[in-house]
């Protein structure tokens, strides 16, 4: 009787970005549901939790599931404004509040997944509190005839997750012979967890994990003592380690960052991402040593960190915390590959001696392998890693700042959507081409001095997972995938000092792209690789410090949520 039976509630009329053309999607008008209708209909009230002190919406957004998630909402205030805002006689508050439980399922699915997946792991497993709104027949019956025939589906996907709870007398159906088909699920909701890497399992994937930890342990120690021995004491060391500064040992970090959501960003997305705080943003470049000359092949990198709610130097404040680099693929497959590639590359156990194509060849022919075919698919998978680190280098070399298309790589689960991130510069328009330049930090300072003079605005833009390819959360630089334009970040004109309570920021403050505070949760290589980042940052901290290489004392046991 319809064709457009199997929409789902999200495909209610927007805007696509299609870069720079924008399409409609259409709605097929509404069917009659199956029961008894209910006498009236309640009048939505701004009773929604606003917990950070924002503006409550009338109906529950995203940001309110995701408050859930994070800890800091009360499922039944939820629940029930989500219920008044079902009962409206505004079609427009009705969609929006099912459009939430669309999201509330999502978030529920990955607790599910995630927890049977990491079962005996350290991992982080996405928290979910539980919500369910309860409705009488009369009070579903109004819910269905007010949203119409492309919603009926979904409503009775959101019956049979749990979502709705419906007393219905007799036993039969809420919604008439309707079936909770795949397309009543939010696109790209899916994802399927898998180990990385070499690993066969989850807990194998967990214990490689915790080996990269200790490597980097070990890598440190290993280029202190050396330093030491050449210095004639450990107290004339300089420590010059990349794992001691964090993978890039050269930054400028920047405050004052301010996020404006686009106009043509999904509702999502700007409910989200509303009323955030300033922010910091960090520039680095020299993937290797410090003093490596900046006209180096090298991989610049930003991290941008911008609060919602709340203050950057609150660790509680839920926030965007996000790292972008040249090249949408990463070289390592899982956080352990990571860890092994860049001892290999920026701190050689033969005392930092020794031409890059016998470094290479050593990386080459260290990997681990059972008999000789294991021995020689190591070595494949090595030289895989050499060829996409150097064709993201090769390629950052060829362009200026303003060129680069900066890449979050792996999938992140944000907005109850599994998601890829990129960043663009699109002011300034030009930066100077410091190839030819005999300063060896040309690059870093000629960004220092294009911020100093006029500011920098960013675009970051999301893709959503295709529908139906849930393996794809393990994998990346997706094809053939729509990019949304989330919003802009700028940095007002303004010196870098390392002085400056954003660098202490930075210094003090590890990435670590999971945990209960973040909208963006990292999956795939970026899961993996949260260990790397903590026991870098952490063993960077303790040196810088004075604390030594010890402490702290870090052994994963903790988890992800520190």
């Amino acid at each position: 009787m319809y064709a457009a039976m199997t929409a789902k509630i999200s495909d209610t009329i927007r805007s696509r970005y299609t870069g720079g053309a924008a399409k409609t999607d259409g709605i097929a008008p509404a069917p009659q549901a199956s029961f008894e209708p209910a006498r009236g209909g309640a009048q939505v009230a701004r009773v929604t939790t606003a917990y950070d002190g924002r503006v409550a919406d009338p109906v529950p957004t995203s940001w309110d599931i995701q408050q859930l998630a994070a800890g800091q909402g009360n499922p039944q205030i939820v629940a029930a404004a989500l219920k008044q805002a079902l009962l409206t006689t505004n079609p427009a508050a009705v969609k929006k509040a099912v459009e939430t439980l669309q999201i509330a399922e999502s978030f529920q699915n990955q607790h599910r997944v995630q927890s049977a997946a990491f079962e005996g792991t350290g991992y982080d497993v996405q928290r979910w509190p539980g919500l369910t709104v309860q409705l009488s027949a009369p009070e579903a019956y109004q819910v269905a005839q007010t949203l119409g025939g492309p919603a009926h589906e979904v409503l009775a996907m959101l019956h049979r997750e749990g979502l709705l709870e419906v007393e219905v007398p007799g036993g039969h159906g809420p919604f008439g012979e309707f079936q909770a088909r795949p397309e009543a699920y939010l696109s790209g909701s899916r994802g399927t967890p898998a180990p990385r890497g070499d690993a066969k399992t989850m807990k194998e994937s967990w214990n490689n994990n915790l080996i990269a930890g200790q490597t980097i342990r070990d890598a440190v120690k290993e280029v202190a003592e050396f330093n030491a021995t050449k210095a004639g004491g450990a107290g004339q060391v300089k420590m010059t380690c990349p794992f001691a500064h964090g993978n890039h040992a050269k930054g400028a970090s920047f405050g004052n960052a301010r996020f404006q959501a686009d106009p043509a960003a999904p509702a999502w997305v700007k409910d989200l991402l509303s009323q955030p705080g300033p922010g910091r943003v960090r520039i680095s470049s020299s993937a290797t040593d410090p003093n490596e000359p900046d006209q180096q092949p090298h991989q610049t990198g930003i991290r941008i960190a911008i609060p919602f709610g709340g203050s950057l130097d609150d660790p509680t404040t839920t926030r965007m915390d996000l790292t972008l680099n040249t090249g949408p693929e990463t070289h390592a497959e899982s956080g352990r590959d990571h860890t092994e590639f860049t001892k290999r590359f920026t701190v050689p156990r033969d005392g930092l001696v020794g031409s890059k194509p016998v470094r290479i060849a050593k990386h080459l022919l260290d990997g681990q392998g059972d008999g000789l075919a294991g021995k020689l698919s190591e070595v494949k998978e090595r030289i895989d890693e050499v060829r996409v680190a150097l064709g993201a280098t090769r390629q950052a070399k060829k362009e200026t700042f303003n060129e680069h298309v900066f890449w979050g790589r792996h999938a992140f689960f944000a907005g109850g959507r599994h998601v890829q991130v990129r960043i663009e510069v699109v002011e300034p328009t030009s930066f100077a081409d410091i190839r030819r330049s005999k300063d060896p930090n040309a690059d870093l300072n000629e960004i220092k001095r294009t911020i100093a003079s006029g500011g920098l605005k960013l675009r970051m833009y999301v893709a959503e997972i295709p529908p139906g390819r849930p393996e794809l959360v393990e994998q990346e630089n997706w094809k053939d995938v729509s990019w949304w334009p989330a919003g802009t970040i700028e940095l007002p004109p303004q010196d870098s000092d390392p002085a400056s309570p954003h660098s202490a920021w930075f210094h003090k403050t590890p990435h670590v792209p999971v945990g209960a505070n973040k909208l963006f949760q990292a999956e795939g290589i970026g899961r993996d690789r949260v260990y790397v980042y903590a026991a870098s940052g952490q063993m960077r901290t303790g040196w810088r410090d004075g604390d030594g290489l010890d402490t702290p004392k870090w052994d994963g046991s903790r988890g992800m949520g520190w």
